[in-house]
């Protein structure tokens, strides 16, 4: 199914009544405050499924899912995940380490958006987003970045410009292009290695 940007999958509270599955788009988990301000707190392209809290029988999900980059994914009733778990232990056994990859990965952006500065943060989404979409363009705007980061587009179009200037990345209207692959890894913060380190030791392959 086709899922726009800006739809929501969930919000607080909601009952589960199916589980997405993205296959060319990336869903985010979102924190929204009483004034309206938001921030992601996680997301999930097609090396997950939503929402992980499924793999432990839960019945509300972790928070509100909203699209950020639109695409495709396939939809599956929860009743019908549950029952296809019951007779596949692989299967279980598999989201159930997806969803140990999830927490730990939501951990650690919790450490990095406290300690590593902005820049290093965007280098970070910017090589996690061409992992989730396989591919070196990611279709996203510098309004989106400041988005899911909680900073001010100010702040990203500095940082962005500092990127182009050493040659790592290429902008064009409504997407950024990875140019220097190795050189965007070396600007980003470790947290991007240790979250690639997870799923290599627990999904070895996710990004093969």
């Amino acid at each position: 199914m086709e899922l726009e940007r800006g739809r929501q999958l969930f919000g607080d509270g909601d009952g589960m009544a199916h589980a997405y599955f993205p296959h060319d788009c990336v869903v985010s988990l979102v924190s929204v405050m009483h004034d309206g301000r938001s921030v992601e707190m996680n997301g999930i392209g097609r090396e997950g499924f939503i929402d992980p809290a499924l793999a432990l029988r839960a019945v509300q999900p972790l928070g509100r899912y909203l699209v950020q980059l639109p695409g495709t994914a396939w939809r599956i009733e929860v009743e019908r995940l549950n029952e296809t778990m019951a007779i596949s232990p692989a299967l279980r056994a598999h989201l159930m380490c997806y969803t140990e990859v999830f927490l730990r990965q939501s951990l650690q952006l919790v450490a990095c958006s406290a300690l590593h500065p902005v820049e290093a943060r965007i280098c970070r989404w910017i090589l996690t987003t061409r992992d989730r979409l396989a591919r070196p363009e990611c279709p996203v705007t510098q309004d989106v970045i400041g988005e899911v980061l909680g900073v001010q587009r100010s702040t990203v179009s500095l940082a962005v410009r500092n990127l182009q200037a050493a040659g790592l990345i290429g902008t064009r209207r409504g997407a950024i292009e990875i140019l220097e692959p190795d050189g965007l890894f070396d600007s980003a913060c470790e947290c991007y290695s240790i979250i690639r380190r997870h799923f290599e030791e627990r999904l070895p392959g996710t990004y093969g």
